[in-house]
């Protein structure tokens, strides 16, 4: 898909305020106020936050905007598609073991987690396990 950078460090790309330079000089992330998380693979801070397809609106591109002001984005997004009656969970405050069991996304994690050996005390074992099991490990 043909596109051109939208927003930049929270400014229109073609912003050329001092604001807008001065976010870009710092890396500043416009929703944490931190430095931008995202970087390509050789550790460069990307600092896209939207694009723009060449036949269509820009589109959001950053995960952490889709996550800002607890997920209002995402939430709009599910009030449209499935009605106000559903509340939006975010993933980290749902133990994986209330889904369901042929959800396939708990199928693979499983799977993996019983391919792997992890040493005692580590931490991402520790955290797959509540996940998986809903209590401590």
């Amino acid at each position: 898909m043909a596109g051109t950078i939208w927003e930049f460090f929270g400014f229109h790309a073609e912003d050329a305020s001092g604001a807008r330079r001065d976010a870009v000089e710092k890396s500043l992330c416009p929703v944490t106020g931190e430095v931008c998380e995202k970087t390509f693979n050789d550790g460069t801070i990307s600092g896209v936050c939207s694009i723009k397809p060449v036949t269509s609106p820009p589109v959001i591109c950053c995960p952490i905007r889709l996550y800002a002001e607890k997920y209002k984005v995402l939430k709009d997004v599910a009030f449209k598609a499935f009605g106000e009656t559903l509340a939006l969970i975010p993933g980290r405050l749902w133990p994986l073991v209330q889904a369901q069991s042929h959800s396939t996304t708990v199928y693979k994690l499983q799977e993996a987690f019983n391919n792997v050996t992890l040493p005692e005390e580590n931490v991402y074992r520790d955290a797959i396990l509540k996940a998986l099991r809903s209590v401590e490990p």
